[in-house]
């Protein structure tokens, strides 16, 4: 017969283990988003043009963390393979930089 104190032992054991395995779990799945969108991707097309004049901007930097792209003499840019709901950021020297969420595979972007 065990004693009450070889008993509350082997419990705390296996608690412990149970609690190992609990943080483990946790641990590896840390950088996992909790949503995830099936990595379903599109090709991605669109024109960034002046907020206020409705002209296209060529030379505009359109980047995420996969691609980094300008835009064409006419403000249009298209991005192969680009993830469904990810930001892109535009940049133009003298313009506000933007930060935009795709949802969309044709978009307009104004800018000022």
């Amino acid at each position: 017969m065990m004693s009450r104190k070889t008993k509350m032992t082997i419990l705390l054991v296996k608690f412990a283990i149970v609690l190992g395995l609990i943080l483990l779990f946790n641990v590896a799945s840390a950088g996992e988003p909790v949503i995830k969108n099936d990595n379903k991707t599109m090709t991605l097309t669109g024109k960034v043009v002046d907020k206020y004049t409705n002209e296209p901007l060529a030379g505009v930097l359109i980047k995420n963390n996969n691609i980094q792209i300008y835009t064409d003499l006419d403000g249009n840019f298209t991005i192969n393979n680009f993830e469904y709901g990810t930001y892109i950021n535009i940049e133009l020297i003298s313009y506000k930089n933007d930060s935009i969420l795709i949802n969309d595979s044709n978009v307009e972007i104004k800018i000022k």
